[in-house]
């Protein structure tokens, strides 16, 4: 953990060097069993936690997935058999597997899981008051409302206002979501639409993001006037964009 944040290795050495260890955990069932002891359980959700938030930060959905199923199943050990008593980073973890689970369910077609997960997450959730009012639970629970409702406006204000490492996870989501909404946009306005309250509803805040945005909107077939200051939407077909950097794939 300190040679990462120190920058003093790259992400595939230290990813292996988690894995090998996540494997002995597993094999020795350290903190897995119910006689486990708490330094043990303690040791090892931290190791998978630390795991899970650096294969985030370096967008690898599929390690981060298989660490946050073997957290729940640790959390699992220490509430039915007496363990570390509320882990610290619970709440924190449960958010991310929310946002998860609303990425498979409304923005990858690979996903045949439907939304009985999210579903059953939710549940679980609302059965306890302690998680339901922690805040990266709440914000979460509004991501996914936001999601299910296609009100873009909303996520990319949640998206901004992201808790801890929520963000890395709504990354995933956002080209399905601006792709939608440009949709929305180009069908619900005529016979043109300002750049500047397009870019700022795709989510292109900042002004540094405008050039990227531009990119992205002439990538998606979007013509503009001669100085691009709006957007002609009779002249526009929207197509999917070639820019798209793979993230909203299930990995």
């Amino acid at each position: 953990k300190k040679m990462w944040n120190e920058e003093s290795c790259e992400y595939p050495w230290i990813c292996s060097q988690f894995k090998a260890v996540r494997q002995d955990l597993k094999v020795q069932r350290m903190g897995f069993e119910k006689n486990s002891t708490a330094r043990d359980q303690v040791f090892t959700i931290d190791c998978y936690e630390t795991h899970a938030r650096i294969a985030l930060e370096c967008e690898d959905l599929n390690e981060f997935n298989q660490c946050q199923t073997q957290l729940w199943e640790l959390y699992q050990v220490c509430d039915n058999y007496n363990g570390v008593s509320n882990p610290k980073n619970r709440c924190e973890f449960i958010s991310y597997r929310i946002i998860y689970y609303v990425f498979l369910t409304f923005c990858n077609s690979k996903y045949d899981g439907g939304s009985s997960d999210l579903l059953n997450l939710m549940l679980m959730v609302s059965r306890s008051e302690h998680i339901s009012k922690d805040k990266c639970v709440l914000h979460a629970l509004e991501v996914r409302r936001a999601v299910a409702e296609n009100d873009h406006i909303n996520f990319f204000r949640l998206h901004a206002l992201s808790p801890l490492m929520s963000s890395y996870l709504m990354d995933f989501m956002v080209p399905t979501i601006r792709y939608n909404a440009l949709k929305t946009i180009v069908k619900a306005y005529r016979p043109d639409v300002p750049t500047t309250f397009l870019l700022n509803s795709l989510g292109f805040t900042d002004s540094d993001e405008a050039e990227e945005g531009m990119a992205w909107l002439k990538s998606c077939g979007c013509f503009f006037n001669d100085d691009e200051t709006s957007l002609l939407v009779t002249s526009t077909t929207i197509h999917a964009s070639d820019l798209e950097n793979g993230k909203n794939s299930l990995i």
